[in-house]
């Protein structure tokens, strides 16, 4: 859903990083990348899934300040899903913490995975 688009239109540059590695978070365009038809699907399917159980979106990234499903999907569904979603982040040792606590402070401890309510 967004972390690595093949579309070079998704990035910063507008061309695809070379194969040496990329910073992709700061590279992507996560801005463009929420506008692509492939990406609202991606959204839509979720919010399907969460209205009948709980859904986890799994991340090998410790601090989701630093994985695009928090500055891409999180940021999304805060904007246009807050009254109706909750996000949260599930760190490691098993501590939850709400999205909107990232988005206010990229410093506060955060997580590895996200759960939708």
């Amino acid at each position: 859903m967004g972390g690595r688009p093949t579309d070079p239109t998704c990035y910063k540059s507008r061309k695809l990083p070379g194969k040496e590695e990329t910073d992709n978070l700061h590279e992507v365009d996560y801005d463009e990348v929420a506008k692509r038809e492939w990406f609202k699907r991606g959204i839509n399917w979720l919010l399907r899934l969460a209205e009948e159980s709980t859904v986890v979106i799994m991340c090998s990234e410790e601090n989701p300040a630093a994985c695009h499903r928090d500055h891409l999907i999180a940021k999304y569904l805060l904007n246009e899903y807050f009254d109706t979603v909750q996000v949260r982040h599930i760190r490691g040792d098993g501590m939850v913490y709400g999205a909107t606590s990232v988005l206010e402070s990229v410093n506060e401890p955060q997580a590895e995975q996200m759960t939708l309510f």
